[in-house]
Protein backbone atom coordinates (compact mmCIF):
# COMPACT_ATOMS: atom_id res chain seq x y z
CA UNK A 1 0.00 0.00 0.00
CA UNK A 2 2.71 2.22 1.10
CA UNK A 3 4.43 1.49 -2.76
CA UNK A 4 1.43 2.41 -4.39
CA UNK A 5 0.95 5.73 -2.93
CA UNK A 6 4.54 6.64 -3.70
CA UNK A 7 3.64 6.37 -7.06
CA UNK A 8 -0.06 8.08 -7.00
CA UNK A 9 1.14 11.25 -7.93
CA UNK A 10 3.31 10.28 -11.05
CA UNK A 11 0.91 7.88 -12.39
CA UNK A 12 -1.74 10.83 -12.48
CA UNK A 13 0.28 13.08 -14.10
CA UNK A 14 0.60 10.26 -16.89
CA UNK A 15 -3.11 9.71 -17.09
CA UNK A 16 -3.37 13.82 -17.83
CA UNK A 17 -1.17 13.16 -20.15
CA UNK A 18 -2.92 10.68 -22.05
CA UNK A 19 -5.83 12.73 -21.58
CA UNK A 20 -3.65 15.64 -23.36
CA UNK A 21 -2.66 13.21 -26.30
CA UNK A 22 -6.19 12.14 -27.02
CA UNK A 23 -7.60 15.32 -26.25
CA UNK A 24 -8.07 15.85 -30.17
CA UNK A 25 -10.71 12.91 -30.46
CA UNK A 26 -12.29 13.79 -27.22
CA UNK A 27 -13.11 17.14 -28.03
CA UNK A 28 -13.86 17.36 -32.26
CA UNK A 29 -17.60 16.09 -31.08
CA UNK A 30 -18.12 18.78 -29.04
CA UNK A 31 -16.42 20.94 -31.48
CA UNK A 32 -17.98 20.15 -34.49
CA UNK A 33 -21.69 20.38 -32.85
CA UNK A 34 -24.82 19.61 -34.90
CA UNK A 35 -22.43 19.08 -37.88
CA UNK A 36 -20.84 15.63 -36.40
CA UNK A 37 -21.61 12.58 -37.96
CA UNK A 38 -20.66 10.25 -34.97
CA UNK A 39 -17.29 9.36 -37.19
CA UNK A 40 -14.63 10.50 -35.18
CA UNK A 41 -10.99 9.65 -36.90
CA UNK A 42 -7.66 11.36 -35.32
CA UNK A 43 -5.92 12.97 -38.53
CA UNK A 44 -2.54 11.03 -39.27
CA UNK A 45 -2.97 11.06 -43.37
CA UNK A 46 -4.21 7.88 -45.07
CA UNK A 47 -2.69 5.46 -42.42
CA UNK A 48 -5.40 5.84 -40.26
CA UNK A 49 -7.64 5.04 -42.30
CA UNK A 50 -5.82 2.00 -43.84
CA UNK A 51 -5.46 1.01 -40.31
CA UNK A 52 -9.37 1.65 -39.33
CA UNK A 53 -9.88 -0.58 -43.00
CA UNK A 54 -7.72 -3.09 -41.93
CA UNK A 55 -9.91 -3.87 -38.12
CA UNK A 56 -13.24 -3.94 -40.47
CA UNK A 57 -12.43 -6.45 -42.59
CA UNK A 58 -10.85 -8.77 -39.96
CA UNK A 59 -14.69 -8.01 -37.90
CA UNK A 60 -16.47 -8.75 -40.61
CA UNK A 61 -14.69 -12.28 -40.96
CA UNK A 62 -12.99 -11.88 -44.05
CA UNK A 63 -8.93 -12.33 -44.70
CA UNK A 64 -6.53 -9.88 -44.64
CA UNK A 65 -5.16 -10.01 -47.90
CA UNK A 66 -7.12 -7.13 -49.44
CA UNK A 67 -8.82 -4.69 -47.18
CA UNK A 68 -9.86 -1.94 -50.19
CA UNK A 69 -11.45 -4.69 -52.48
CA UNK A 70 -14.17 -7.47 -52.83
CA UNK A 71 -11.71 -9.55 -54.22
CA UNK A 72 -8.79 -11.13 -53.38
CA UNK A 73 -9.02 -10.88 -49.24
CA UNK A 74 -8.38 -14.71 -48.53
CA UNK A 75 -4.55 -13.85 -50.61
CA UNK A 76 -1.59 -13.57 -48.60
CA UNK A 77 -1.10 -10.13 -46.07
CA UNK A 78 0.97 -7.94 -48.07
CA UNK A 79 1.78 -6.17 -44.77
CA UNK A 80 2.79 -9.36 -42.62
CA UNK A 81 1.75 -8.50 -40.06
CA UNK A 82 -0.65 -9.93 -37.43
CA UNK A 83 -1.92 -7.07 -34.89
CA UNK A 84 -5.26 -6.70 -35.82
CA UNK A 85 -6.03 -10.60 -35.80
CA UNK A 86 -4.29 -10.69 -32.52
CA UNK A 87 -5.97 -7.52 -30.66
CA UNK A 88 -9.46 -8.57 -32.00
CA UNK A 89 -9.29 -11.99 -31.56
CA UNK A 90 -11.98 -11.66 -28.59
CA UNK A 91 -14.51 -10.20 -30.29
CA UNK A 92 -14.56 -12.26 -33.40
CA UNK A 93 -14.69 -15.28 -31.49
CA UNK A 94 -17.85 -14.26 -29.34
CA UNK A 95 -19.36 -13.47 -33.02
CA UNK A 96 -18.99 -9.71 -31.79
CA UNK A 97 -17.34 -8.63 -34.49
CA UNK A 98 -20.01 -7.55 -36.86
CA UNK A 99 -21.42 -5.09 -34.25
CA UNK A 100 -18.47 -3.21 -33.43
CA UNK A 101 -17.56 -0.30 -34.62
CA UNK A 102 -13.87 -0.14 -35.24
CA UNK A 103 -13.38 3.68 -35.10
CA UNK A 104 -14.93 4.05 -31.46
CA UNK A 105 -13.42 0.72 -30.51
CA UNK A 106 -9.78 1.74 -31.91
CA UNK A 107 -10.39 5.05 -29.78
CA UNK A 108 -10.56 3.59 -26.51
CA UNK A 109 -7.58 0.82 -27.83
CA UNK A 110 -5.74 4.24 -28.36
CA UNK A 111 -6.15 5.74 -25.25
CA UNK A 112 -5.24 2.52 -23.13
CA UNK A 113 -2.71 2.24 -25.24
CA UNK A 114 -0.75 5.66 -25.28
CA UNK A 115 -1.23 5.11 -21.26
CA UNK A 116 0.14 1.63 -21.31
CA UNK A 117 2.87 3.54 -22.97
CA UNK A 118 3.28 5.69 -20.47
CA UNK A 119 3.24 3.38 -17.47
CA UNK A 120 5.40 1.10 -18.90
CA UNK A 121 7.92 3.38 -20.10
CA UNK A 122 7.59 4.74 -16.33
CA UNK A 123 8.14 1.73 -14.65
CA UNK A 124 11.50 0.51 -16.69
CA UNK A 125 13.08 4.27 -16.43
CA UNK A 126 12.31 3.76 -12.23
CA UNK A 127 13.81 0.20 -12.56
CA UNK A 128 16.93 1.87 -14.37
CA UNK A 129 17.29 4.82 -11.71
CA UNK A 130 15.49 4.36 -8.33
CA UNK A 131 14.31 7.62 -9.03
CA UNK A 132 10.61 8.63 -8.74
CA UNK A 133 11.30 11.87 -10.65
CA UNK A 134 13.57 10.73 -13.53
CA UNK A 135 11.10 8.10 -14.86
CA UNK A 136 7.92 9.86 -14.82
CA UNK A 137 9.95 13.01 -16.65
CA UNK A 138 11.55 10.06 -18.97
CA UNK A 139 7.98 9.21 -19.58
CA UNK A 140 6.91 12.49 -20.30
CA UNK A 141 9.70 13.46 -22.66
CA UNK A 142 9.43 10.35 -24.47
CA UNK A 143 5.78 10.79 -25.14
CA UNK A 144 5.06 14.61 -24.60
CA UNK A 145 8.56 15.71 -26.05
CA UNK A 146 7.91 14.13 -29.59
CA UNK A 147 6.62 17.80 -30.52
CA UNK A 148 10.19 19.11 -30.14
CA UNK A 149 12.02 16.11 -32.38
CA UNK A 150 9.53 15.91 -35.52
CA UNK A 151 10.89 18.78 -37.18
CA UNK A 152 14.86 18.03 -36.51
CA UNK A 153 16.86 19.46 -34.69
CA UNK A 154 17.12 23.26 -33.50
CA UNK A 155 19.72 23.72 -35.79
CA UNK A 156 18.10 22.12 -38.56
CA UNK A 157 15.04 25.35 -37.28
CA UNK A 158 17.04 27.79 -37.28
CA UNK A 159 18.64 26.80 -40.74
CA UNK A 160 15.77 26.06 -42.62
CA UNK A 161 13.25 28.44 -41.01
CA UNK A 162 10.93 25.75 -39.70
CA UNK A 163 9.22 26.25 -36.27
CA UNK A 164 10.79 24.38 -33.28
CA UNK A 165 7.58 23.06 -32.01
CA UNK A 166 5.76 20.20 -34.62
CA UNK A 167 2.57 21.77 -34.49
CA UNK A 168 0.61 18.65 -35.52
CA UNK A 169 -1.23 16.42 -33.41
CA UNK A 170 0.65 13.77 -31.37
CA UNK A 171 1.74 10.58 -32.98
CA UNK A 172 0.90 8.96 -30.08
CA UNK A 173 -2.77 9.47 -30.65
CA UNK A 174 -2.77 7.38 -33.85
CA UNK A 175 -4.04 4.27 -34.43
CA UNK A 176 -2.83 1.05 -33.89
CA UNK A 177 0.84 2.38 -34.05
CA UNK A 178 3.06 3.69 -32.31
CA UNK A 179 1.05 1.18 -29.58
CA UNK A 180 0.97 -1.79 -30.90
CA UNK A 181 4.79 -2.27 -30.90
CA UNK A 182 5.84 0.01 -27.96
CA UNK A 183 3.67 -1.83 -25.55
CA UNK A 184 5.45 -5.44 -25.90
CA UNK A 185 8.41 -3.91 -26.93
CA UNK A 186 8.56 -2.12 -23.15
CA UNK A 187 7.00 -4.87 -21.43
CA UNK A 188 10.43 -6.82 -23.15
CA UNK A 189 12.81 -4.57 -22.04
CA UNK A 190 11.22 -4.38 -18.06
CA UNK A 191 11.51 -8.46 -18.11
CA UNK A 192 14.83 -8.15 -19.46
CA UNK A 193 15.97 -6.11 -17.11
CA UNK A 194 14.49 -8.08 -14.21
CA UNK A 195 15.84 -11.33 -15.52
CA UNK A 196 19.56 -10.21 -16.08
CA UNK A 197 19.54 -7.59 -13.08
CA UNK A 198 20.59 -8.07 -10.05
CA UNK A 199 18.18 -9.29 -8.54
CA UNK A 200 18.15 -12.39 -10.35
CA UNK A 201 21.18 -13.26 -8.86
CA UNK A 202 19.64 -12.99 -5.44
CA UNK A 203 16.63 -15.02 -5.52
CA UNK A 204 16.95 -18.62 -4.60
CA UNK A 205 17.36 -21.27 -7.43
CA UNK A 206 14.33 -23.35 -6.03
CA UNK A 207 11.73 -20.70 -7.33
CA UNK A 208 10.71 -20.00 -10.56
CA UNK A 209 10.66 -16.60 -10.21
CA UNK A 210 13.64 -15.52 -12.61
CA UNK A 211 13.01 -18.39 -14.79
CA UNK A 212 9.50 -16.33 -15.48
CA UNK A 213 11.12 -13.39 -16.47
CA UNK A 214 12.90 -15.02 -19.31
CA UNK A 215 10.18 -16.68 -20.40
CA UNK A 216 8.21 -13.37 -20.33
CA UNK A 217 10.85 -11.63 -22.22
CA UNK A 218 10.91 -14.47 -25.04
CA UNK A 219 7.31 -14.17 -25.48
CA UNK A 220 6.88 -10.75 -26.04
CA UNK A 221 10.18 -10.82 -28.51
CA UNK A 222 8.44 -13.68 -30.09
CA UNK A 223 5.08 -11.64 -30.63
CA UNK A 224 7.26 -8.48 -31.85
CA UNK A 225 7.58 -10.77 -34.92
CA UNK A 226 4.22 -10.34 -35.62
CA UNK A 227 3.32 -6.87 -34.72
CA UNK A 228 5.59 -4.39 -36.41
CA UNK A 229 8.79 -4.80 -38.29
CA UNK A 230 10.12 -1.74 -35.77
CA UNK A 231 9.12 -3.44 -32.63
CA UNK A 232 11.75 -6.47 -33.04
CA UNK A 233 14.22 -4.50 -34.50
CA UNK A 234 14.50 -2.12 -31.64
CA UNK A 235 14.29 -5.06 -29.43
CA UNK A 236 17.04 -7.58 -31.18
Amino acid sequence: MHLLRRHVLPLLVLFALTLLVEAPLIAFPIYAGESYQGINIAHFGNDEHFYLTRANEYLDGHGMGQPFLAEGKEQPDASQNNTEQIMLFPLRVLGLGPQADPVVLYNILNFIGVLSILVLAYMFLYLLSGSILIAVAGAIFAVGGYVLIENGTILNSFLTGRELVYSNFNIFGRSIYPFAGLVPFLGFLICTYKAAGSEFQRISKATLRPYMYVLAAGALFGLQFYLYLYAWTFSL
